[in-house]
């Protein structure tokens, strides 16, 4: 999972330099990865394979409409239709995965996080990505009004 979040990582940094979110982009990674390493290392693994379990839920939703978009021959096409409605159920499982439930996770696990270097450190960087979710949620919502 970590490699996948680097490998997106160097990704964005060839591919979507001059994007207005690259440096958001960039830190919700480098967080990402962070909190993994935090994880593994702080033997706090059972937390990290929750969110990214939580994580993923949005991913195939925005990805297939990705593909609808590129496949589109024309403006008003299925694809575009469909496309939209994929996109639709991104932003609602987005919101309801990285923000509700990722929320009640974080609250969980500093409930419950160990007093160690590396649970503080892990809670930090679950801190820093909780922010990071209520950027692109905000984004998300202001992309669909």
């Amino acid at each position: 999972y970590g490699s996948r979040l680097t490998s997106d990582l160097v990704s964005a940094f060839y591919e979507e330099r001059s994007r207005k979110v690259f440096l958001i982009t960039c830190a919700h990674h480098v967080v990402s990865v962070m909190l993994i390493v935090f994880s593994v290392v702080g033997n706090y693994t059972e937390v990290a394979g929750v969110v990214m379990f939580n994580f993923d839920w949005a991913d195939p939703f925005m990805l297939t409409a990705k593909v609808c978009r590129y496949m589109a021959l024309r403006p008003d096409g299925i694809l575009v239709v469909l496309c939209n409605k994929l996109f639709d159920a991104f932003v609602v499982v987005f919101i309801v995965t990285r923000g509700l439930i990722y929320s009640y996770i974080v609250f969980l696990a500093y409930q419950h996080k160990p007093s160690t270097p590396f649970g503080h450190g892990g809670m930090t960087f679950m801190i820093l990505l909780l922010i990071l979710q209520i950027y692109w949620i905000a984004l998300l919502v202001k992309a669909t009004l």
